[in-house]
């Protein structure tokens, strides 16, 4: 059964000797288009679902909607419609042409909303920006046919956290464009260091992220989820709720124990 593996550190190299398919991608060249939607998902439900995705830059929902309207301008000025052997734009034609490009009144709403996007992506661009500069990306069917580990140390935290959703977003939707919802298990996904995504204190502090709902859903979708974190305290209560086995083999102390058998 083919795995995907998101990791801190570089621990699974050693396996490449012992695997034949065992595949290990460091971030730096990992490769998505984040404006081209996965096979068989239709362009206007990609649309909808990069704007919830996004809510990870932590950004209002007058700025999503924002984002949202050039997106819609991109791909219309691009002629893209969603067929995968057409030219896709990426994130950084988004932002030199739709969202550095427009220019509202000083003082206005409209500037601020823009402002605001306007320093998220530029943000995800400076960090990771050669991630997305692309137009096809990963072959996704290709991947989910292998075993593969995308190394993501030296990444900050929020790029860790975007990269993963939008990872988990591909897998989920096409294998829901392209089976039925069974019990059948098709793909394991692995998070390493899961606190860094999975974060309780920001779940507390803020509304539920996108990927909060995917994990909800996964196990509808033929994927199952493994999460590794030093301490379960500092995991999600979604993660941990939709989580079907709990397993414990070292606890930093008394209050991470009496975290994880309130939790079984």
């Amino acid at each position: 059964m083919p795995l995907v593996i998101m990791v801190e550190k570089r621990n699974f190299r050693g396996l490449m000797g012992v695997s034949d398919d065992l595949v290990v991608i460091p971030w730096r060249f990992y490769r998505d288009n984040i404006l081209r939607p996965p096979p068989r998902v239709g362009i206007k439900q990609w649309e909808n679902i990069m704007a919830q995705l996004l809510t990870g830059l932590y950004l209002l929902y007058p700025s999503r909607s924002l984002l949202l309207e050039y997106i819609e301008n991109l791909y219309q000025s691009h002629g893209f419609t969603g067929q995968s052997d057409q030219s896709c734009p990426n994130l950084r034609l988004l932002f030199e042409r739709e969202i550095r490009g427009h220019k509202y009144k000083a003082v206005s709403h409209f500037e601020r909303y823009r402002e605001n996007l306007e320093s998220r992506v530029a943000g995800i661009l400076r960090h990771c920006g050669e991630i997305f500069d692309c137009d096809y990306g990963i072959d996704l069917v290709r991947m989910l046919e292998t075993n593969v580990v995308l190394e993501m140390d030296g990444l900050a935290r929020e790029m860790k956290e975007l990269i993963t959703t939008l990872l988990l977003t591909r897998i989920f939707m096409y294998r829901l464009a392209t089976s039925e919802r069974t019990n059948r298990l098709k793909t394991i996904v692995m998070i390493d260091e899961g606190q860094d995504i999975f974060r309780r204190q920001s779940e507390l502090q803020e509304a539920p992220s996108y990927l909060a709902t995917l994990i909800a859903q996964a196990r509808q979708m033929e994927c199952a989820i493994c999460v590794g974190a030093q301490q379960c305290r500092d995991l999600t209560f979604s993660l941990m709720s939709n989580t079907a086995f709990k397993i414990g083999t070292g606890f930093v102390d008394l209050r991470d124990l009496d975290e994880f058998c309130r939790i079984v």
